[in-house]
């Protein structure tokens, strides 16, 4: 067995399967080290894996037709990613990158849905992570369509600090590396826009951005901005 059960059953893919259940589950899995910048899979490249992610960050982008980058999002450990198989589609519609050194296991396609149809809480577990997915997808298309762009940025921020923060002494960091140019693509922005946005929020207190890691130093502050109203000077 590739992983110990212990590293991976309190995962919500594995929500409600035994300690054995996870063994043959785990069984099947293959793990691997991916280093900062390279690619777990690419766009357009042939389905032949199901991926989750033990350890690290990974990016996952789309390439528009006019050769744009596209975030789709970022998955932190114990995120499923890959996904396509299990929707039906043969080649992968976005790429995926560590964006820090990882570690991955990847099941084989076919292998994967004879582990679904075995155990049924497994492809449950899998259905309501890629419904998740699709949700926040659809969520942010109907934000590009009626937010603005400060509403936008300070939606992303605190989405990704309930995903992946940490409480420290000056508030709540988001544990992803970012950089500007990521937080742009997530949220349909020029990086001078960014920039622009992210420093007047620096003066004012609300956000650390020194680091590559974004620390929310006055969370109820971008809360306000998202709700539209008037947003507290600290």
């Amino acid at each position: 067995m590739p992983v110990d059960v212990s590293a991976v059953s309190n995962l919500p893919i594995f929500a409600g399967l035994d300690a054995e259940s996870c063994e043959r589950v785990l069984w099947e899995s293959h793990s691997s080290q991916v280093a900062q910048g390279k690619a777990v899979f690419q766009q357009g490249v042939e389905v032949f894996s199901i991926y989750l992610l033990l350890r690290g960050h990974v990016r996952v982008s789309r390439i528009t037709e006019s050769g744009d980058q596209v975030i789709v999002r970022l998955v932190s450990g114990g995120g499923i990613f890959g996904a396509a198989h299990a929707m039906g589609v043969a080649t992968h519609p976005v790429s995926a990158t560590a964006v820090e050194d990882s570690v991955v296991l990847s099941w084989p396609a076919t292998a994967w849905g004879a582990l679904s149809a075995r155990f049924p809480l497994l492809a449950a577990n899998t259905l309501k992570a890629i419904g998740e997915k699709l949700q926040e997808a659809q969520n942010r298309v109907v934000e590009m369509s009626t937010e603005h762009v400060d509403q936008r940025l300070a939606r992303t921020l605190l989405r990704l600090a309930d995903r992946s923060g940490c409480r420290t002494d000056d508030g709540v960091a988001i544990n992803f590396p970012l950089t500007r140019r990521d937080i742009a693509e997530m949220t349909g922005s020029t990086i001078f826009t960014v920039s622009r946005r992210l420093s007047s929020w620096e003066e004012r207190g609300w956000i650390d951005g020194s680091r590559q890691r974004v620390v929310l130093k006055h969370p109820q502050a971008l809360r306000a901005i998202v709700a539209d109203v008037r947003a507290p000077r600290s």
